[in-house]
Formats: structure tokens, C-alpha cells, sequence
């Protein structure tokens, strides 16, 4: 009866539209409870004022989200560095060169280049100073065996095995290290070198 009504109702609506209207025909989609094409369910009348309705996408106002503001970063805590060596440098009768008891580790004093006892990183930055400035230096890990010496020009008896010479990195100023005359004698005392610059 329901559906009876219904077709009714739309051929009178087409009928009133063909007859007032002679050059228009509207036509309306129906369900295909009602003879249409359409599935069951798919046609959803919905007030736009108040979203009241049982389609899933209803018009009407919905609350706007709140925008999540990211906390600022936390700043990096700064990286404290080591001292890998410390040591007094001494002149040895015979020797060019300054160097720790035993001639353990070298100094120039033409080059201000500094050698250590053992490895380390194969060219890293290290920092030297004895007074209080740095100067950035790079490092040269090399070895002397079997008397073939591999260290440029330090030639010591005691200078074997595996030694890093540390080198200025690029045209810097000597005033990081400040050599000493006692007695006549050229001394370099409390040099220091780290593994990084001063932290911040």
C-alpha cells in the first residue's frame, strides 16, 4: 500500500510539472523499494540547520579541534670534553726537539708540532694549550719498526711502536703554547691536549 501511494505521489509530481511546465520534465531518484534504481538507504534527508539525519557524512556544525602546540626542544646540553695527554717538556743534550722524561714524547720548537706516546684518532681535532688559549691540531697517527722511522723528524731511540704527531691545523698563530727559557735551557711546561674545544 505504502509503495502504491508512493508512485502515486510521484507520477502526480511528474504530471504537475509536464503539465505546468511543457518543455522541462523533472524526474526524482528513487530507492529500489520504490521502483527505482537506487539502493535501499542510499537517498538520506538531513536539515542542514540542526544536522539531524541518519546519513554518516550530515551537514550541521561540528567543534573545531583544538590545534596541539609542540613543546619547545629541550637545548643540548654541552659536550664535555677529555684530556687525552699532560705533560713537561724538557731539552735533552744532542736533541732538536723537547721532550718528556724518558724522551717519551716530543715538542718542536720550530713547528710546535707535539708528539704522543700510542694512537690516537686518525685525522681528529684536538686542542692544545698551556696557557690560556687553544689552538686546533690534527692528527697523524704513525710508526717507527724495525728502525725504519715513519714519524717525519723525530729520530729518538725511545720514539717507536705507535706514536701520533699532532700538527697546527691551518695557518694559526703559536701563542697556545708558550715555550720557556730556564736557564738558558727551553722548557714547555703543563701542556694540554683535549679531544674538544672549550664547551660553551
Amino acid at each position: 500500500m505504502k509503495k502504491e501511494i508512493l508512485s502515486l505521489l510521484t507520477l502526480a509530481i511528474i504530471g504537475t510539472f509536464s503539465t505546468a511546465q511543457a518543455d522541462y520534465i523533472a524526474k526524482f531518484p528513487l530507492e529500489m523499494a520504490n521502483g527505482g534504481a537506487l539502493e535501499n538507504g542510499s537517498i538520506k534527508i538531513v536539515d542542514p540547520s540542526s544536522g539531524s539525519g541518519t546519513g554518516e557524512n550530515e551537514g550541521g556544525s561540528t567543534e573545531p579541534e583544538t590545534p596541539v602546540i609542540p613543546e619547545d626542544p629541550k637545548p643540548e646540553e654541552p659536550k664535555e670534553r677529555s684530556l687525552v695527554f699532560s705533560g713537561n717538556f724538557n731539552t735533552f743534550t744532542g736533541e732538536t726537539n723537547l721532550w718528556t722524561d724518558g724522551k717519551k714524547d716530543a715538542f718542536s720548537t720550530s713547528t710546535y708540532d707535539v708528539v704522543i706516546k700510542g694512537a690516537l684518532k686518525q685525522d681528529s681535532i684536538y686542542y692544545v694549550t698551556n696557557n690560556n688559549k687553544e689552538c686546533a691540531y690534527i692528527a697523524d697517527v704513525c710508526e717507527t719498526v724495525s728502525g725504519q722511522n715513519r714519524c717525519g723528524p723525530y729520530t729518538s731511540v725511545n720514539l717507536s711502536g705507535t706514536n701520533t704527531i699532532l700538527s697546527l691545523l691551518g695557518p694559526q698563530d703559536k701563542s697556545c703554547v708558550t715555550v720557556n727559557a730556564i736557564w738558558g735551557q727551553k722548557v714547555v711546561n703543563n701542556l694540554k691536549v683535549y679531544d674538544g674545544p672549550v664547551p660553551e
